[in-house]
């Protein structure tokens, strides 16, 4: 009686794993998947040709794509996508994006945080390189670094955002 109650405990057991299903396929993209404070689970792909910023929702239809403003890309270089959030700069649900180019004008590498709407946030000058550094517990900070050639980090606090109610 024993083994039969364990076979068809063993048979349970292996159909409660659930396979690995394909869910979708971005052709000539790469994806990075996020998860935003206020619309949740999005997915991007930054295209460099023409520095389109496009997000998916969590089914993969399109959300929204947004133009930043960067130079062209040439032979040598492109604009990079560092991070994307809503609520790690400002309280408002617009996108905040980090990111960097090289500037032919100035001419070094040039990072940027912005809103959604183009407003600049913050320009860091001769930053080949940004994260957003978070760890539970300490405040956030941007960390820099420029280029090989002479190595420099730069380390940038961010506001710490209040949520929730302010209640008595």
């Amino acid at each position: 009686m024993k083994k039969p109650i364990i076979l068809l405990m063993l048979f349970f057991t292996m159909l409660s794993f659930g396979q690995i299903e394909l869910e979708h396929t971005y052709n000539n993209a790469l994806i990075t998947r996020i998860n935003l404070e206020f619309s949740g689970e999005k997915y991007y792909e930054f295209k460099s040709a023409t520095n389109e910023l496009v997000l998916y929702n969590d089914d993969h239809t399109w959300w929204k794509t947004i133009l930043l403003p960067a130079p062209a890309p040439s032979m040598f270089t492109s604009t990079r996508v560092f991070h994307v959030s809503e609520a790690e700069f400002n309280q408002d649900s617009n996108l905040e994006i980090i990111y960097g180019y090289y500037n032919f004008d100035a001419p070094y590498y040039e990072s940027k945080v912005i809103a959604e709407d183009g407003t600049v946030l913050l320009t860091i000058p001769n930053a080949l390189k940004v994260t957003l550094n978070k760890i539970p517990g300490l405040s956030n900070k941007l960390i820099t670094e420029n280029t090989a050639n002479n190595v420099v980090s730069k380390v940038y606090s961010v506001p710490e955002l209040m949520f929730g109610c302010f209640c008595r």
